[in-house]
């Protein structure tokens, strides 16, 4: 019998690399829904955001919105000035314990916190007046009635002081003692401090009054 001999080999393997596929493209109903869902969820988000961000101060309009939303403290303020020019009015004489006088400050200490509160002339009442609540009813829903008030006495009580300062020194390179004994008096140092406020508050919006649109960064220029 013949011998055959078979030589073993070893097995061989073979490594199959894997096979890659393109991504799948999207479909454009998927890509639609994204969008709306995208969408709705930015929609919701910018909702809760005006929701939860407390509403701008609407500024006071012609018509009927001249005469509501005027604050207490800005209201109290108005009938004090009010009353001091009818007291001014019916005795004359009060002027002189009321008003800024330099020199006689130093015995009428007070004169520096009331003299801003003294208007002498009707149409400076009324100025200081519809000034006082259209300014009041800006800044006080903002800042508060306990910082209004504090601002209105700080910025009275300065004015009277620079006034007074004035006054003496004026009559020093003068000697003219009439700016000694006039009386001096008004409400337009707080009123000017009211715009200073709302041209940082708010130096884009503009103040309607009646005829007049006023925007903040004009109070910059006025102060």
């Amino acid at each position: 019998p013949t011998d055959l001999t078979i030589d073993p080999k070893p097995h061989q393997t073979f490594a199959c690399s894997p096979l890659h596929f393109p991504p799948p493209l999207p479909s454009p109903h998927c890509s639609h829904r994204g969008l709306r869902i995208g969408g709705s969820r930015r929609a919701a988000a910018a909702t809760m955001m005006s929701s939860v961000s407390p509403p701008a101060p609407s500024l006071p309009s012609g018509g009927g919105s001249f005469f509501r939303g005027y604050t207490k403290l800005c209201k109290g303020l108005a009938v004090i000035l009010l009353l001091v020019h009818l007291l001014v009015q019916l005795f004359p004489s009060a002027v002189n314990y009321l008003a800024l006088i330099p020199a006689r400050t130093i015995p009428f200490a007070w004169n520096l916190i009331t003299a801003g509160y003294v208007e002498q002339t009707i149409p400076g009442v009324i100025i200081s007046i519809i000034g006082l609540l259209l300014f009041g009813k800006l800044l006080e829903p903002l800042w508060g009635t306990k910082e209004l008030s504090k601002f209105v006495f700080i910025v009275n009580f300065s004015t009277s002081m620079c006034v007074f300062v004035t006054a003496i020194a004026v009559y020093y390179v003068t000697q003219q003692e009439s700016y000694l004994y006039t009386p001096l008096s008004g409400f337009y140092g707080v009123l000017s401090g009211l715009l200073v406020g709302i041209k940082q508050l708010m130096p884009e919006m503009e103040l309607n009054l009646f005829v007049l649109k006023i925007k903040g960064k004009v109070c910059n220029w006025y102060c």
